[in-house]
This record gives structure tokens, sequence and C-alpha cells, in this order.
């Protein structure tokens, strides 16, 4: 389920510059789910997957679910237009979404991540500019919301995607 949009500061200059850092993050944190073994699988089995345990279709509408380590992680995105209309050519309003839920062997949720973005991207796909952001981040410590702190903790709390891969030869 996706949390409710929450924007930083009250200058655009500042909106703007969160949007820019959310999605720098949303980039950062995609390359490194797809240099994951485990993410690759996981995602294939689930976007060409035939499994139909609940007599539904298959789809990823939930996100992919993975282990790595001794956790499993569930990571959903969602990337639209907000205002798009196809027969005008104009630049649109936009928003990316990632949620990251980390959960222990019992599947305890024991880290979260949500990263919003919004921004305005032209007729060629380039972002012209950012509109805001937004992230919240809760550990065993708490919830930090929309702060320094937030980005900071990523990688302590996601230490799988950041550790260093070896080396296949």
């Amino acid at each position: 389920m996706m949390v409710h949009d929450r924007e930083i500061g009250t200058e655009t200059s500042e909106k703007a510059e969160t949007g820019k850092k959310v999605h720098d993050t949303i980039t950062d944190l995609i390359t490194r789910f797809l240099g994951v073994p485990e993410f690759n699988t996981a995602l294939g089995r689930t976007f060409f997957g035939r499994r139909f345990p609940d007599g539904g279709r298959s789809s990823i509408d939930d996100g992919v679910l993975f282990p790595k380590g001794e956790f499993r992680y569930r990571v959903s995105y969602l990337a639209e237009p907000l205002r798009f209309d196809p027969g005008v050519i104009r630049n649109y309003d936009a928003r990316i979404i990632l949620e990251i839920t980390k959960f222990d062997p019992n599947l305890i949720s024991v880290g979260y991540l949500y990263l919003n973005t919004g921004f305005i991207e032209d007729q060629s796909g380039k972002i012209v500019a950012f509109k805001h952001g937004s992230i919240i981040l809760q550990d065993d410590s708490g919830e930090d919301r929309n702060s320094a702190t937030a980005f900071d903790k990523i990688p302590l709390v996601f230490t799988d995607f950041y550790q260093p891969q070896p080396i296949k030869l």
C-alpha cells in the first residue's frame, strides 16, 4: 500500500532540490537492485510467472519479494504521468514512487523506505524541473521523515545492497 505524499519545505527551490535528491536516490537503488541476482530472478519469476495462488492473474502490482542474505525484501515501483493528453505534444507532470520493505526470517518488517519525487518531463523524456520530494525511513529506532538523517540511514538499514559484491572470475 502506498503512503500519501508528504512534501519537504516551503520554498519552491527547496522542494525542487529535495525532489532531485529523491530521484537520484531512486536511480541509485534501482541500479543496485539490477545488480542483485536474487532480485532479477524474483522479478522474472513474478513478471513472467504463472502461479495463481489466489485464483487471480499474474501481476507485479504488489511488488517483487525476494531473499537477500538473511532477510527478505519487497520492492514496489510506480512511475506515471499525472497529466497527459496523447493528442497534444507538450511537457507533462510525472511522479515516481519506490517502496522497499525489509523483513526478518519470520516475515516481520524490520525496515521500510518510501521515496516519492514529482517532476516535469519534456516530450523527449528529459526532466526539465523537479516539483517535490518525500522520504520516509523506518527502522528499529523509529521513523525519520523528510530529513537528511533519513537519507543517511538508507545504507545502514538496507546494508545488503551497499556491501561490495564479490567479483566473479
